[in-house]
């Protein structure tokens, strides 16, 4: 019998039993309109794999048509959502807990821990480089030597910073590397060595008057840092759900705010923030570190690594059923299968691979330019500006005032993991950066008025809290999670380690220029980070894609559509009624051809996939 065209009229028989237990077809839990969406939108793409394949429809069938057709990997993709998105459990909420705890809190900690104790970690280098060094030393009126000046003295401070960011750059570089060779959770606990090496050497600076300590140990640091802000979100979105993956996301920017935040607290004058005790405040890395250590070893290796870099499958499908705390993991398997397939035909990507192919182009620019979009946004100014801001409107507790600051800024990450997933990347990343750039805007009014002007101090305050706001619900979390869902598996991890490096970058580009530049424009420096994050918002407003609720596959594919079918059969029931009751239905495929064990049903229309047989 002729396989019918579209468009053609079928003929249609009865469903019979279709409550067979033995149904190698489950149901696809769904909701009616949203499957009726997704078929309609289905029934006008599928496409016919070969119009000699014979249709095959049991007599006894009434009401029922059925044949064999082609469906591109994407559309293949959009329909196994339905059981993909089924994974929220305790398992994967710890395993997310662990992963933020050990990584992207340390990340947060070390960009904060030396800011409370900036002046007394100054007097140290102070005193040391002038007293300590130089006990002969003659500083009298008369006498022969010189103090060290206090440029030389903020030089030596800043490389505390610059080593940092240079470790971080380091770090981020090897992010490809490691993840392919040993994969997502043993690179983490490998990230974890250099926080251990980095403590254990700036601990005891103070007892051994040695300034350099401090330096060499944040480059250690952040080694381990570079690594982790690759390494952390590539593990979540990898074992995390498509329904549910911005929110896991985004916790790893919750934890690098609440890192900040808690540096800042334990930095307090009335915790650590003493002349004594600040060393402990860089000996307190090794806490996450020792934790993430103890426990990663007896939680599984990502899945998609293990499937499509190891090609362990039966690992991969335990690793999926722990993580989503079920058996039936069989679509998400079916998902990684056509991935593989298609991955198998792709020579390995190396970083001049994934620099060099053209359909990386627009996904690695848009990579690249969010990140770099975070750190040139000005959010380091609104920070150096609001001691001075707080100080203007006579504010008495400027370091509280401050650490609230930072409050604001962990909480509105906590609603950005809230909504993320509903309103998805572009909204969040669109409306806040207009409320940055209207914020900015009146920063720089505020300050050059302020000396006229009563309350402008006042209105300084309101628009650091509306710029905070606006940056930890788009622009804080979206850059360091969306180049995991823009890219397949193969060149996922060279992809991240290229963005990380440009955050790391930018932000010591930001570090070294910034004091040159607010020495110079002063109050309208502003401006500068104004015109910067217009030009980011009309980019993000024409290229960045929506990601939200959308498989890697489907998202690749808009940049780069590989043009491979997969053989589905598709079933047309008119019984199915107008309630929106999914049905199952008895398998009639023939023996060389396999049936995924779950399917779509809409009231009018559904598909029940198979892939197409090896030859």
């Amino acid at each position: 019998m002729e396989n019918p065209k579209d468009g053609e009229d079928v003929e249609m028989h009865p469903v019979n039993d279709i409550n067979n237990p033995n149904d190698k077809l489950l149901n696809r839990q769904r909701h009616a309109s949203r499957a009726s969406t997704c078929s309609q939108r289905s029934q006008r793409s599928l496409k016919r794999l070969d119009s000699d394949v014979e249709h095959t429809i049991d007599p006894d069938q009434k009401g029922v048509s059925k044949r064999k057709i082609s469906v591109s990997r994407p559309e293949y993709h959009e329909h196994l959502k339905g059981i993909m998105g089924q994974g929220l459990s305790i398992n994967l909420v710890f395993t997310a807990f662990i992963i933020c705890f050990g990584s992207s809190f340390i990340i947060g900690y070390n960009i904060g821990v030396l800011n409370q104790p900036a002046n007394l970690i100054q007097d140290f280098y102070n005193y040391t480089y002038n007293f300590d060094r130089r006990p002969d030393a003659n500083y009298g009126v008369n006498g022969t030597d010189k103090l060290i000046s206090q440029t030389a003295l903020t030089t030596l401070w800043s490389l505390s910073t610059t080593f940092f960011l240079l470790g971080g750059m380091l770090g981020n570089i090897c992010v490809g590397f490691v993840a392919e060779k040993i994969g997502r959770k043993w690179s983490i606990m490998v990230a974890h060595i250099f926080a251990f090496i980095g403590s254990a050497i700036m601990t005891p600076t103070l007892a051994a008057r040695s300034p350099e300590m401090v330096m060499i140990g944040r480059f250690f640091i952040g080694i381990n840092c570079g690594l982790s802000m690759g390494l952390a979100p590539m593990f979540l979105s990898e074992i995390t759900p498509v329904n549910l993956r911005g929110a896991f996301g985004t916790c790893h920017q919750l934890a690098i705010t609440i890192g900040i935040f808690l540096s800042s607290v334990f930095g307090l004058e009335q915790l650590l923030g003493t002349v004594n005790r600040w060393p402990y405040l860089l000996l307190l890395n090794i806490v996450p570190a020792f934790v993430s250590l103890v426990i990663l070893p007896f939680l599984p290796e990502s899945p998609r690594y293990l499937f499509l870099a190891k090609r362990q499958q039966d690992l991969a499908k335990k690793s999926l059923q722990f993580y989503r705390k079920r058996d039936n993991v069989s679509a998400e398997i079916e998902e990684m299968e056509t991935e593989a397939h298609a991955a198998a035909k792709v020579e390995a990507y190396s970083m001049k691979k994934v620099l060099t192919d053209k359909s990386l182009r627009w996904p690695l620019i848009i990579c690249v330019a969010l990140q770099a979009a975070q750190q040139l946004s000005g959010i380091n100014a609104i920070f150096f500006y609001s001691g001075s801001i707080f100080e203007n409107a006579q504010v008495k507790d400027i370091p509280m005032a401050v650490l609230g600051t930072n409050a604001v800024n962990v909480g509105m990450t906590i609603v950005s993991v809230l909504i993320m997933d509903k309103l998805g990347r572009r909204v969040l990343l669109i409306f806040p950066m207009g409320l940055m750039i209207f914020t900015c805007i009146l920063i720089t009014v505020s300050l050059s008025l302020q000396d006229k002007v009563a309350g402008m101090s006042y209105v300084s305050i309101g628009c650091v809290i509306g710029y905070v706001i606006g940056f930890a619900v788009g622009l804080g979390p979206i850059p360091l999670m969306i180049g995991a869902e823009l890219f397949r598996q193969g060149p996922r991890p060279q992809a991240m380690a290229l963005g990380g490096l440009m955050n790391w970058f930018c932000n010591l580009l930001i570090s070294i220029s910034f004091p040159l530049i607010q020495e110079s424009l002063k109050q309208y420096t502003f401006i500068i980070f104004i015109i910067l994050l217009t030009l980011f918002l009309v980019f993000i407003i024409f290229k960045v894609p929506e990601t939200k609720n959308r498989t890697i596959e489907e998202i690749a594919n808009d940049f780069a559509p590989d043009g491979e079918h997969i053989a589905v059969e598709e079933v047309m029931d008119d019984n199915a009624g107008g309630n929106g009751e999914m049905m199952p239905l008895k398998s009639t495929q023939p023996d060389d051809v396999k049936i995924l064990d779950s399917s779509i049903v809409s009231p009018i229309y559904f598909l029940d996939y198979v892939k197409e047989p090896q030859s």
